[in-house]
C-alpha cells in the first residue's frame, strides 16, 4: 500500500488491514482487540518473531482464549478467540 504521507501506514494479511497514523506526544497508548481464527497458531508466530508478549496465550475467565502484545510505544493489542 502507497500513501502520500509519511505519517500514515498499514499492515495487512489476507483480507484484512490495519492502518496507523502517526501522534504527537504526549498521547495515551491505544488498545485493540483481533479475532484470530486459528489462536494457537498466531500466538506461536509472533513469539517466533519476538513479539512482546505481555500476558501469554490462555483461557481468561470471561471465557476468551487470548494473548496480549504491547509495541514500542505501549500500545495494547488483545488477540483473541471465542
Amino acid at each position: 500500500m502507497a500513501y502520500p504521507s509519511k505519517e500514515i501506514g498499514a499492515v495487512s494479511r489476507g483480507n484484512v488491514a490495519v492502518f496507523f497514523r502517526q501522534r504527537k506526544l504526549p498521547f495515551e497508548p491505544a488498545v485493540h482487540w483481533v479475532f484470530a481464527e486459528d489462536i494457537d497458531a498466531l500466538y506461536h508466530e509472533l513469539k517466533s518473531l519476538g513479539a512482546n508478549i505481555v500476558d501469554p496465550l490462555e483461557k481468561k475467565p470471561w471465557g476468551l482464549r487470548q494473548f496480549t502484545v504491547e509495541d514500542l510505544d505501549g500500545n495494547r493489542f488483545y488477540f483473541h478467540h471465542d
